[in-house]
């Protein structure tokens, strides 16, 4: 977890300063900004639980459950690898059915 705040400091902390240089930002900016760099970083993990633990249900409710979790697990990946591989296809489509 810690890496995940080292991460997100290496990203947004400069960004959040340049703003708040140029753009002369106001107290709520900055309480915003604090709070965001330190709930962000646990999103991610936040997801990862959920999704295991949707995995891990689905999967105990068949015989094999060590078979079946490595299978749920398999199609998931595969479904997430497919949306991230097509993302860029997927906003194109949805900008012109929005414009149109």
């Amino acid at each position: 977890m810690r890496l995940n705040y080292y991460i997100i400091q290496f990203f947004f902390l400069p960004s959040m300063i340049i703003n708040a240089v140029y753009v002369k930002s106001g107290i709520e900016y900055y309480i915003v900004s604090f709070i965001a760099l330190l709930v962000f970083p646990i999103i991610p993990i936040l997801l990862s639980c959920l999704v295991g633990a949707f995995i891990t249900y689905i999967s105990s409710r068949f015989k094999g459950k060590n078979y079946a979790q490595t299978l749920i697990a398999m199609v998931f990946l595969i479904g997430i690898l497919y949306f991230l591989y097509n993302f860029e296809n997927l906003l194109s489509n949805l900008a012109k059915m929005l414009l149109v």
